[in-house]
């Protein structure tokens, strides 16, 4: 019996905000309704009183409607008391949240900065590293160009390989003819339409585009028609990485410009 209560207490306050909510709609619902016929009720009260009484003063009004009125008001008073402790609810949650967010924070900068003291830097880097290679994925590279589809994958001949987007700090695998064709096309797009984004370059890269990323590129201006990629080599806990650099940062600059 105790166990049951426990579950059924534990379901109430993990599901309480749901339960809250569907509450208020009902509420709400419920109010509206019943107001609606309330002040049809009484409406029609008042005019029979009016055809019995010359004059009617407000007092005679107020006591004659208030039967008619007094659920939508109990109901209305309840719904928006539902509603205000599900806001107070939901504040005291974000205030948890946020409290447990800062503990992890600072639990997690501790353990850096000890990590860092015990063992150094360079074993900070490389644990960094391999979690970023694990969660590296293969893709397929398809982009659709000016004039139509390009599918980049089938220009590989060398097998995948690490690189690293230092713009966006990414690790990724794919293959140098692949990475080498995703700047050509973006090249060709720049060159053809005046402008191209950042993120038409992950796209073509055939890694996800980024929202923090959407508003930044690049637009043609005087002397510069290309856009140039340094290309270095490191290895990374035994494995080669090809490090993407970019000579001309993107910016937001390219959004003002108008392609004559």
């Amino acid at each position: 019996m105790r166990y049951s209560r426990t579950n059924a207490y534990i379901f109430l306050k993990r599901n309480s905000n749901i339960i809250m909510t569907g509450v208020s709609i009902v509420g709400f619902i419920v109010t509206s309704v019943s107001l609606v016929k309330a002040t049809s009720k009484a409406t029609l009260a008042i005019d029979q009183l009016q055809d019995e009484k010359d004059e009617i003063d407000i007092y005679d009004k107020a006591k004659l409607v208030w039967k008619y009125y007094k659920f939508p008001i109990f109901t209305g008073t309840v719904t928006l008391a539902v509603m205000l402790s599900n806001g107070v609810l939901n504040q005291q949650r974000q205030t948890q949240l946020l409290s447990a967010y800062a503990l992890l924070d600072q639990g997690y900068k501790q353990y850096r900065d000890k990590l860092k003291e015990i063992y150094g830097e360079e074993c900070h880097e490389r644990i960094m590293n391999e979690i970023a290679i694990e969660q590296a994925e293969d893709v397929s590279i398809t982009a659709e160009c000016l004039t139509s589809n390009c599918d980049l994958g089938s220009y590989s001949i060398s097998p995948q390989m690490l690189f690293y987007d230092s713009f966006s700090k990414r690790y990724f695998q794919s293959t140098i003819e692949q990475v080498i064709q995703a700047e050509y096309h973006l090249n060709r797009n720049f060159v053809l339409g005046g402008y191209v984004t950042l993120n038409q370059f992950y796209e073509f890269l055939g890694i996800a585009q980024l929202k923090e990323t959407e508003e930044l590129g690049w637009a043609i201006e005087d002397e510069f028609y290309w856009i140039d990629f340094n290309h270095s080599k490191k290895v990374v806990n035994d494995e080669e990485c090809i490090v993407i650099d970019y000579v001309l940062y993107p910016s937001l600059a390219w959004s003002t410009y108008e392609y004559m």
